[in-house]
């Protein structure tokens, strides 16, 4: 069985699921960059991380109540990264180039490395 992938200039399935998605925005007349949905989310997001962690340093709370707080951020750290830095690392989240590149940085504000994100996701992904 041949394995679907989306590697190579040449793959069909890849140059017709382009395409679909293309005509999709297009007839709907959507821009295939943010608009204010994907940024009302990212400052909710940006947001709810600073004030937990912000909690969670400044306040002396309670073991029983610290651990529901680290399972949120935690949660909400993912959904940054799955949202606001995939996004930015695609080149979707905005039309200016260096927002982009500043949401897709937004994994090293987390702690983790946008370097090896990027030469990972430059191998397996087109752009």
């Amino acid at each position: 069985m041949k394995r679907i992938s989306f590697s190579g200039k040449n793959n069909v399935f890849y140059d017709l699921l382009k395409q679909k998605v293309d005509q999709y925005f297009a007839s709907n007349k959507l821009k295939t960059t943010g608009n204010w949905k994907l940024y009302s989310k990212t400052i909710i997001l940006l947001l709810l991380a600073v004030g937990i962690y912000s909690s969670l340093i400044v306040f002396q709370l309670p073991l029983w109540a610290s651990f529901p707080l680290f399972a949120i951020l935690g949660l909400n750290l993912a959904a940054i990264g799955f949202n606001v830095m995939h996004d930015g690392g695609h080149g979707s989240y905005s039309a200016a180039k260096w927002l982009n590149k500043a949401m897709a940085y937004s994994l090293n504000a987390m702690g983790g490395s946008s370097f090896l994100w990027n030469i990972k996701h430059n191998q397996n992904h087109h752009s």
